[in-house]
């Protein structure tokens, strides 16, 4: 996440960029044995050096598990591997709402037109289930610069979603009396997201100048707030923005 503000610093699962293989090109469009060993074998080695926060997992949960039905407990992992590594919710479609930057930050705030993505602007909904969450770093990049990462997303072939959907899913989070049923704590929960979010649909522009985009953060006693950071300070491995899956231009 951005580096120059620690107040909002997200606490407890970490966020991991993106990372691909190439497309499997075979006939039978299956995954291979030797596809398989690939996987857990990177799950092993980010496991042994706890790169993956295992330690969060209760005694409880594990004994759980080893206890549990073996059959089950690989049916599901298979069908998390078969959702791409992702945790199937069931939908978790966010309505947009409008956002007014004068009317929610403050006179003088406003949207920067060139900087404003046009796709996101025009949806009227999102269905977080197929979102994904990218860092846009490149392999050994510890941070990059806002303003660098903004010019990343705009040529990675995904919507960046914006000040509307960021709204949307503030107004979701406000209207339920229990958060747990909130959608950005679903996905948080599922571990989908971590507790930093951004949205760099929209660039929006300080009274005095500067250049920022909004987030959401889950701070320590798990409750979310909304905040902004400025372009101009480091986005690391945890400051991961909502985007839409790939999209043909």
């Amino acid at each position: 996440m951005p580096q120059f503000r620690r107040t909002f610093l997200p606490v407890g699962k970490r966020l991991y960029p993106i990372r691909r293989r190439k497309r499997c090109v075979m006939k039978s469009e299956k995954m291979t044995l030797a596809q398989l060993v690939d996987i857990l074998s990177l799950l092993w080695k980010m496991l042994l050096g706890n790169e993956v926060g295992y330690d969060s997992v209760s005694c409880e949960t594990a004994q759980a598990i080893l206890k549990g039905d073996r059959q089950s407990f690989a049916s599901r992992f298979v069908k998390f591997l078969a959702s791409g590594g992702r945790f199937v919710l069931g939908s978790l479609k966010v309505v947009c709402a409008p956002f007014d930057p004068v009317k929610f930050l403050g006179t003088g705030w406003s949207v920067v037109p060139e900087d404003q993505d046009k796709d996101s602007a025009a949806l009227k909904e999102v269905e977080f289930t197929t979102a994904e969450f990218v860092s846009c770093l490149q392999e050994s990049e510890p941070s990059i610069k806002g303003e660098e990462k903004l010019a990343r997303l705009k040529a990675i072939g995904r919507i960046p979603y914006g000040a509307t959907v960021f709204m949307g899913l503030w107004l979701n989070y406000q209207s339920c009396g229990d958060k747990t049923e909130s959608i950005i704590e679903k996905l948080y929960q599922a571990g989908v997201i971590g507790s930093y979010i951004d949205f760099f649909g929209d660039v929006l522009l300080y009274p005095d100048g500067r250049r920022i985009v909004l987030c959401l953060c889950r701070v320590g006693d798990g409750s979310w707030h909304w905040y902004y950071f400025c372009l101009g300070g480091d986005w690391d491995v945890q400051g991961l923005s909502a985007v839409s899956q790939q999209v043909s231009k």
